[in-house]
């Protein structure tokens, strides 16, 4: 879990689809050249922060809850975080991102519930991501 979560975001780059993938299979690597035997299960834990989509695995729930903390964060720091994104993301045309953006946060608001264990988050994140989506609208 833990190499998992160091491991998670390895490879960065936001001109690309794959980075959990190219993430995984680094840590594939590392895990055999360190005679590490967990390292499927870390890949597959890396796998699981693509599409946030953790099945059963009380691994894999513990990992994106610990992804998506930032979203339940104060309003001043998650103001900060998504000024981040947007810098991070400069090169897309501003209507692109809004769109793009507007995207996957509302897909985080559909779900009936962002969290498995942080659930003191869950009411902070909505309201955050509410506000980031309708300042995009206005």
């Amino acid at each position: 879990m833990r190499l998992a979560a160091w491991l998670h975001d390895v490879i960065y780059d936001t001109r690309a689809s794959d980075n959990e993938e190219r993430s995984a299979q680094y840590a594939e690597r590392l895990s055999e050249e360190l005679s590490i035997p967990e390292g499927p299960l870390v890949a597959s834990l890396i796998r699981a922060t693509k599409t946030h989509d953790t099945g059963e695995d009380a691994d894999a729930k513990v990992l994106i809850d610990a992804d998506l903390a930032i979203l339940g964060a104060s309003e001043l720091v998650y103001s900060d975080y998504a000024d981040r994104i947007r810098r991070e993301y400069s090169w897309v045309p501003e209507e692109q991102y809004s769109t793009g953006r507007q995207r996957v946060l509302k897909s985080f608001l559909r779900r009936p519930r962002i969290y498995h264990f942080l659930t003191d988050l869950e009411d902070p994140a909505r309201r955050n991501l509410t506000a980031e989506v309708a300042s995009m609208s206005s």
